[in-house]
């Protein structure tokens, strides 16, 4: 992703003033009243935002945590700075308290990711009754504070009212809209001595996450059961012998209940063979040249995958063994070739929103 260039109707230009006043001083001016020295809104954010807030697929952990698990929520980043944007040398400055909240009012949920030039002992965040609000206790002097948060919105609500990210202090206060979140930044005049600088994006998601199956299912004498193995696939993977030792892992079994349902279950790994969810469904031989006893047969599966702690997620489907006039099937070990994909359309009756962990 190409940086963001932030668009700003006026010369912003000024000298970063850092975490606090005693560390750094803004070079010396002709003018030295204490009116408001506006700042290169970019550089500010630029020291103080994460770099995976404008490039997220430049941070794999990132965007695999906010883009790729969650699927069924739109996606924001944003930043707040608030506190003393005037010359270092402004000898009036005063403490100023910006204790407050961030209340997001849409089904989703709010996630701080740094906070900025916190200083301990005096600035802190503060317990939240829930993670549509974020509350916080900030003490500025000649000096910022801040914070990088994530925010989640899910998709498909209707609101009678569009929904507002709402930034309460006491100096200074700010609703944005939902669709604001898209590109907002701005820098806003508190007084002669502070101001607020909010940046937020929304991080795109090019498209729903999907990939292949590949494995081997070993069935036992019955044909009816037996443990499968194979791989759990990216987008666009098709593994070649030798096959790389930190693949993600797929395992489970085919088996047939006493009430002669066809059932499968499994787990599925990530590169480092930590169990991510799981995955259940049903399967079903599919070709009339199937033989119980012999091991012939052609068959599909179709079922749903899990995130744990995230419950259902997506669909799994695919075939076991050779299609009708193929090559002629392992009677025992049988070829399993299928995909997995994430919803995408936020419609699940189960997507009810989460607290973000």
């Amino acid at each position: 992703m190409k940086k963001i260039v932030l668009l700003m109707t006026t010369a912003l230009l000024l000298l970063i003033i850092g975490c606090s006043g005693e560390k750094t001083t803004a070079p010396a001016v002709a003018d030295s009243s204490p009116d408001l020295v506006t700042k290169d809104l970019q550089v500010v954010l630029d020291q103080n935002r994460p770099e995976e807030f404008t490039n997220p697929q430049a941070s794999p952990d990132f965007h695999m945590g906010v883009v790729w698990f969650e699927t069924r929520f739109d996606v924001f980043v944003a930043t707040f700075i608030w506190g003393h944007f005037a010359k270092a040398t402004d000898s009036t400055a005063t403490p100023t308290d910006w204790s407050g909240k961030l209340n997001f009012g849409a089904v989703g949920g709010l996630k701080v990711r740094s906070a900025i030039c916190f200083e301990k002992g005096q600035d802190s965040l503060l317990p939240s009754p829930d993670s549509s609000t974020i509350a916080w206790a900030s003490t500025t002097f000649r000096d910022f504070d801040g914070f990088n948060v994530v925010i989640l919105a899910k998709r498909g609500i209707v609101y009678l009212v569009e929904p507002r990210l709402a930034f309460s202090t006491a100096p200074f206060s700010l609703e944005i809209p939902l669709s604001g979140l898209v590109r907002y930044n701005a820098l806003y005049k508190v007084d002669d001595h502070n101001g607020v600088a909010i940046f937020a994006r929304q991080v795109p998601r090019p498209q729903c996450p999907h990939g292949g199956i590949l494995g081997v299912w070993h069935r036992d004498s019955t044909a009816q059961n037996g443990p499968f193995e194979g791989y759990w696939l990216p987008a666009g993977m098709m593994p070649m012998p030798p096959l790389p030792v930190n693949m993600p892992k797929v395992y489970g079994k085919f088996f047939t209940t006493e009430e002669n349902k066809q059932l499968f279950v499994g787990k599925y790994t990530d590169t480092t063979g930590a169990e991510v969810g799981e995955l259940f469904g049903t399967w079903v031989y599919d070709d009339p040249t199937m033989c119980m006893m012999c091991g012939a047969g052609h068959a599909l599966f179709k079922g749903r995958f899990t995130i744990n702690g995230q419950g259902e997620v997506g669909d799994v489907m695919g075939e076991i063994g050779i299609p009708p006039g193929g090559f002629t099937t392992p009677k025992m070990n049988m070829p399993i070739r299928g995909a997995w994909r994430m919803d995408c359309s936020g419609d699940r009756p189960n997507d009810e929103a989460r607290a973000i962990n």
